[in-house]
């Protein structure tokens, strides 16, 4: 063989000494191993294709053209770039092995980007990652995790996962991860608690529907009704007002669906006069309690000098304070 490991070495015959008599079986012999070395050769025309791996030794390839179509190599600057890297197709992930949860899971070091976790122990850290890493997280069931400086989750709030729950995690170094977390139910992580939005201190949390009304600043009952109408029935409109109960001329108690903490809540409320001339309506709040309060209308001329319980088409009621 013309190669072994690299080195050319000539057939049995060579080198010859001097005085020696060329015979047609040592020229033909050497000849051919040699043309059988250059063969295989790597030729800088590219007209050799390589036929096997080319082991580098650490080497690199430099003054590589720019890769511009499928099977072409890329550059470094191509791979590794501040714009933006578009790819020809999809990026599949690698599933690293299934991740028993505990209150430390290294998924820095686990071999592959995409992670099933398993288990209900608390968990407080992802152990420690070069900065950008990222990985996927999948979670098979109810999984407490602990909202620290090392694990920092959505609106900064524990949560606890449920089967088919996803996470993104990417690691700012130092051990520190920040964490993307979607539902499998498709709901918003980490949203404000009743307790969360009365306090009303937060700039970064997330506010749901079912909890917008305990702001300090919403009203958690409101209606209209006709105070025409006799006995007790449901408010024209309203939020959170089961029934309206005309007990008298102009007296209603209103009866909440939710009702407030305590009885320390404001009523405000106004009338749409049906009187004509100088008539005006007065709202008075006769009395409060927790699930109802009891307001009377009241009608008068613009001196005030005569007031009365009057029934009026459209009264509007709204109540402010804590649920």
């Amino acid at each position: 063989m013309p190669f072994s490991s690299g080195t050319f070495t000539l057939v049995a015959g060579n080198p010859v000494t001097t005085g020696t008599t060329i015979s047609s079986t040592w020229a033909n012999n050497t000849l051919s191993d040699i043309a059988s070395a250059l063969s295989t050769c790597v030729l800088k025309d590219g007209t050799q294709t390589i036929t096997a791996n080319l082991p580098m030794s650490n080497f690199k390839i430099t003054g590589l053209g720019a890769g511009s179509a499928a099977g072409d190599s890329l550059r470094y600057e191509q791979l590794f770039t501040t714009g933006n890297l578009v790819l020809l197709g999809g990026l599949d992930t690698v599933q690293a092995a299934t991740i028993t949860a505990t209150a430390t899971i290294a998924i820095g070091t686990m071999a592959g980007n995409y992670a099933v976790v398993t288990g209900t122990a608390t968990v407080s850290s992802f152990g420690s990652g070069a900065a950008g890493l990222l990985r996927i997280l999948e979670w098979s069931g109810v999984t407490p995790l602990n909202n620290n400086s090392n694990l920092i989750l959505p609106g900064g709030a524990n949560l606890t996962t449920a089967t088919g729950d996803l996470s993104i995690a990417i690691s700012d170094g130092s051990a520190v991860w920040r964490i993307i977390h979607q539902r499998s139910s498709g709901g918003v992580i980490a949203s404000a608690t009743q307790a969360q939005q009365e306090t009303g201190t937060s700039a970064t949390m997330p506010v749901t529907p079912s909890v917008q009304q305990f702001h300090p600043s919403s009203a958690k009952a409101w209606c209209m009704f006709n105070g025409t109408t006799v006995g007790t029935n449901a408010p024209t409109v309203g939020l959170n007002v089961t029934s309206v109960q005309r007990t008298g001329a102009g007296v209603y108690v209103v009866s909440f669906t939710t009702a407030f903490s305590s009885a320390n809540y404001v009523v405000s409320g106004a009338v749409l006069s049906s009187g004509g001339g100088n008539t005006v309506g007065i709202v008075n709040t006769t009395s409060v309690a927790t699930g109802s309060a009891t307001v009377n209308t009241i009608g008068t001329n613009m001196g005030l000098a005569t007031q009365a319980s009057t029934d009026f088409t459209a009264v509007y009621l709204v109540f402010f304070g804590d649920q």
